[in-house]
């Protein structure tokens, strides 16, 4: 699971994917300086977008939450993701934020995304919420927990990819065409199963040559699931405890210290 992002991209003056180098505008510098953003914002994200033969990239901004095909405006948009009341009763909001990879290939919202249209989602640390028994006054556990939210980074990368898929959706009132998109998850290991300690989910986090592959066309399911499903050794990932009004700090990345946190092990 992935619903917070960072991305603040060092002065440098491209994206490096194994032979592929993608040299930077100023404009693209300055738009990958983003401390902190939910994806229930539904605001745009910076993405490496392949061409068709998968050969060469474009750094792209898309909108984050997929809007499926069958989806014809921004008002059914809204009603997708917000959840709407009619005759029938209440209809619950459809988050596509994410999109669990284990089960993407079966799902008619992600299915042809998954098999047509990967991407690569940048960050250099997203953030998850760690749970902990919380105690009460008279010494016993409760049913609620203490949260603590953590960021997940990647050591020695000013930035890493995440598996993404996307999809373009055409509103037919305004005509109106954007690329949107959702962060492929799996069953969370290591220093993720620690962290995001309830549900148990973290992104698809790929290497460079593992990214390079994720973009190539006409990947079979065998070999899509594959990646999905491979998992990073431990030292690839690592995890702080930040401050609990991380949004609005300056740096919301920056470690803070708990004393009566238990150490994650490594």
């Amino acid at each position: 699971m992935c619903v917070a992002n960072s991305i603040q991209m060092p002065r440098k003056q491209y994206l490096r994917l194994k032979e592929i180098l993608k040299e930077l505008t100023q404009l693209e510098y300055e738009r990958l300086q983003i401390p902190f953003q939910s994806g229930f914002d539904y605001h745009d994200w910076p993405v490496l977008k392949p061409s068709a033969d998968g050969m060469d990239v474009n750094l792209s901004f898309m909108e984050w939450g997929l809007i499926p095909a069958f989806i014809h405006t921004r008002a059914d948009a809204d009603k997708f993701r917000k959840g709407f009341k009619d005759a029938g009763g209440y209809h619950p909001p459809r988050l596509t934020l994410n999109a669990i990879g284990e089960e993407m290939l079966d799902k008619p919202s992600f299915k042809e995304a998954a098999r047509k249209r990967r991407c690569l989602v940048l960050s250099s640390g997203f953030f998850e919420w760690r749970h902990l028994p919380k105690i009460g006054k008279s010494g016993k556990v409760l049913k609620q927990t203490d949260t603590y939210p953590y960021c997940v980074f990647m050591p020695g990368h000013d930035y890493f990819y995440m598996a993404g898929i996307y999809q373009t959706f055409t509103d037919k009132e305004s005509g109106e065409m954007i690329d949107t998109f959702a962060i492929v998850t799996k069953k969370a290991i290591g220093i993720m199963e620690q962290v995001h300690n309830i549900k148990k989910r973290m992104p698809v986090i790929l290497t460079e040559e593992d990214a390079r592959r994720w973009i190539l066309p006409d990947l079979a399911d065998e070999e899509i699931l594959e990646l999905v499903n491979k998992d990073l050794p431990n030292e690839f990932i690592d995890a702080h405890a930040i401050a609990k009004d991380f949004r609005t700090r300056p740096h919301p990345t920056e470690e803070v210290l708990y004393p009566e946190l238990p150490a994650l092990v490594k």
